[in-house]
């Protein structure tokens, strides 16, 4: 437990309580803004139908410390984190090899603790990484906080996330397990319900399987510091139209080694380019790059780094058409300023969210099949360009022909956004519901 005094007591007095919930998957302080908006709205949403529980939040801290969050109407919101990361220093107390160990022996812990003692153990594993895709370190890094609440006797809670895909039997069979075992389970779209309904094998209680959306959807908005207000309300004095673009510092930076890796089409750095230019080509456009993944010390994969590069790019004499929107440490803000454009195109799927839940027309340049699910649930399907089935030309020309259909796409998302919103507060009433006890079938009732 934490050096101070007076701070460990607080933690013991939270976790004594009762009234708090475990929240696992999506750590504040990743740098990527699309984690910090699945944890941001879940808290939001349960603190909106239980302002006195108490997030506790499983993440790659070192040791446990106390927080505190601005809600979106003004009120601080306690956290408490507790470090549960995998490294080679297994004798720290943080370490998922030490809580293990601490399991088998009967040694007290404050993550086993938390789970016994919790309302409920929500995890969302990143929104996307509850699969294998990414090595069997991750895998792993995504399954043992699962297996250790359960053993504990947690009810677990998968939040709306993607499921999948699983490249062996041995790690789809342990994945089952989890979602088997869950109290209930959420998918954020209908091409990983499928999936989910696979790994239950017709084992699951009535209502543990449920189609969702993604939480972020129901993000709050949060003005940004007086300065990026200041930039992005200029933008109202002018006659100009605000193309916003977020490019993915991840590809754009990673260069031929990311085009191979993600198996795309074309040149990523070249297609962004090319974009950038053939708006500002357009007198009557302004281009904003939006960056919404900036981790600490890791440049290559910063979308900054890889806006600043797109900036440097760009002749002299278009430059006073670009803008480039600065570090922003809180996804609720950058949701804010992402919803003052005219048309948005994103590569990070969350971006595209902040866009699309405030009703931008939005195109997307995306690398994986979970973004094609979101645009579809939003009826704009055919807004998605495949950057590993279409050469650099076609996306250039995909993304200029959304943004001509701008108008027609800001009205098919006036029809479908309110429909999602509402599906948003109930998805998150039927969570609650799960959490405070509820029974699956009476939990289907009330829906």
């Amino acid at each position: 437990m934490g050096s101070n005094p007076k701070m460990s007591q607080r933690i013991s007095e939270i976790l004594n309580s009762g009234q708090f919930y475990c929240l696992m998957g999506a750590p504040l302080d990743s740098g990527n803004l699309g984690v910090s908006a699945l944890a941001l709205s879940v808290i939001e949403s349960i603190a909106k139908r239980h302002p006195n529980w108490v997030p506790v939040l499983l993440d790659y801290s070192r040791g446990e410390f106390l927080s505190s969050t601005r809600l979106s109407n003004g009120e601080e919101l306690e956290l408490v984190h507790i470090g549960t990361s995998v490294s080679r220093r297994f004798w720290r107390t943080d370490n998922l090899n030490f809580i293990r160990l601490a399991q088998r022996i009967g040694f007290p812990h404050d993550a086993l603790k938390a789970f016994r003692n919790s309302q409920s153990v929500l995890d969302i594993s990143g929104g996307d990484s509850f699969t294998d895709l990414y090595g069997p370190k991750r895998f792993e890094d995504m399954t043992v906080r699962k297996q250790l609440a359960l053993q504990e006797g947690g009810k677990l809670i998968l939040l709306p996330q993607t499921y999948g895909p699983y490249s062996t039997d041995e790690t789809f069979r342990v994945a089952s397990e989890l979602v088997q075992n869950s109290t209930a389970s959420w998918a954020r779209d209908a091409r990983s319900f499928e999936t989910l309904n696979k790994m239950m094998d017709g084992k699951e209680a009535e209502g543990q399987a449920r189609l969702g959306v993604d939480v972020a959807f129901g993000l709050p908005l949060l003005p940004p510091d007086e300065a990026v207000q200041s930039q992005v309300n200029a933008w109202s004095n002018d006659s100009l139209t605000t193309v916003g673009i977020n490019v993915s510092g991840l590809i754009y930076n990673g260069g031929e080694d990311a085009q191979a890796q993600y198996d795309l089409k074309g040149n990523y750095r070249e297609l962004v380019d090319k974009l950038v230019r053939k708006f500002l080509a357009d007198e009557s456009v302004r281009v904003v790059l939006v960056p919404h993944v900036i981790p600490p010390n890791n440049p290559v994969e910063s979308d900054l780094t890889a806006c600043e590069a797109v900036r440097k790019a760009v002749p002299q004499e278009l430059q006073s058409r670009l803008e480039v929107i600065p570090a922003l440490s809180d996804p609720r803000c950058a949701k804010w300023v992402i919803s003052h454009c005219d048309w948005f195109c994103g590569t990070r799927m969350h971006s595209t969210i902040a866009s699309l839940s405030t009703q931008v027309p939005t195109g997307a340049l995306a690398y994986s099949l979970k973004t094609k699910g979101v645009f579809e649930t939003c009826d704009c399907g055919d807004c998605v360009i495949e950057l590993r089935d279409d050469p650099v030309e076609t996306c250039v020309q995909g993304m200029w022909d959304c943004f001509q259909r701008r108008e027609e796409i800001r009205e098919t998302l006036a029809s479908s956004i309110p429909r999602i919103a509402e599906q948003v507060e109930e998805q998150a009433d039927s969570i609650v519901r799960a959490m405070e006890g509820i029974t699956h079938s009476e939990l289907v009732e009330q829906v």
